[in-house]
């Protein structure tokens, strides 16, 4: 269908969730499924899955769906698909120089334990990762306060000033939405507590994974991609992008009754699409200005970009 001269027929914009039972409404996940009618207006509908495992396979028809009519489409997570750079290496983990994003990917797909009820054991996860990588209770951190103490997961942050090549707090997307949208994002390493995305990083990236297996028409960007200046047009054999967003980056006005997520994943799918249509969003897939080469590979290779207009 795509026609004219945008990029997307369709976006879905998803809200992530770590809760450890099925649940709806608020803290929950939500997802938003917008795209362009013929007559030149948008067609919206809202999706509030009460289970991980069946969030995937509703992104997945959904998905497959559009694709089958002919759509291209933009996916976009609320979590982070990458971790700061040298977290791969100092998991120990095999893998080629600038494929550093994949072998984390995989190593979350192959090891997280989820069922069908929202059960997970993502912090017995974070305590293996933790040993591999400090031997102590760092990096991840914010074990529940019912959860018995532990060497190689903690409460609260520990000081790493003593651990050599000790991987940053943040990436350095982070930084950029933190200076350019007076955001205040969250550490990756932060599992529990007020704001905390560690959880949804750890639980989100197993259903990327296995999304991008289900849609060989799909690529993640950046790490597939490279930075590109779509403004140009998608490569013919582009038909599916799977992103990092960041729904606070867009101003809603909540009434009465609203359920925050909710409304910043309608708005958030309407702003992509209205940036495509007025030929702004391309230019946002392109290289971020300021950074070194090395900077830029870091970020291809292991810890990803935020989308963001």
């Amino acid at each position: 269908m795509n026609g004219g001269s945008c990029l997307f027929d369709a976006c879905i914009i998803v809200d992530w969730s770590a809760a450890s039972r099925p649940a709806t409404g608020m803290d929950s996940i939500w997802i938003g499924d917008r795209y362009r009618c013929s007559a030149g207006d948008s067609f919206y509908s809202a999706y509030n899955p009460s289970t991980r495992l069946a969030a995937q396979e509703l992104l997945f028809t959904l998905i497959r769906g559009h694709l089958d009519s002919g759509h291209r489409v933009l996916v976009g997570f609320d979590f982070a698909l990458g971790f700061p750079a040298g977290t791969a290496r100092a998991l120990n983990l095999d893998m080629e120089r600038g494929e550093e994003w994949r072998a984390l990917h995989q190593l979350f797909a192959d090891r997280m334990l989820q069922r069908n009820d929202n059960a997970n054991d993502r912090f017995d996860f974070a305590e293996e990762l933790n040993a591999r990588m400090s031997g102590g209770a760092s990096p991840f951190w914010g074990a529940p306060h019912r959860r018995p103490d532990s060497p190689y997961l903690s409460k609260t942050k520990r000081n790493r000033s003593v651990w050599k090549d000790c991987p940053s707090d943040h990436r350095r997307t982070d930084e950029w939405i933190k200076t350019r949208f007076a955001a205040n994002p969250k550490s990756v390493w932060q599992l529990a507590y007020v704001g905390a995305v560690g959880s949804q990083v750890l639980l989100g990236l197993p259903t990327i994974s296995a999304l991008r297996d289900q849609l060989p028409e799909s690529r993640i960007w950046p790490f597939e991609t490279g930075f590109l200046n779509l403004s140009s047009g998608l490569p013919p054999d582009l038909k599916c992008i799977f992103s990092e967003v960041y729904p606070s980056t867009v101003q809603t006005r909540l009434l009465k009754g609203d359920i925050k997520d909710a409304e910043q994943v309608r708005a958030l799918s309407r702003q992509l699409l209205n940036a495509d249509k007025n030929g702004i969003l391309g230019h946002a897939f392109g290289k971020p200005t300021g950074l070194e080469v090395e900077e830029i590979f870091e970020i291809v290779s292991e810890e990803g970009w935020i989308l963001a207009i």
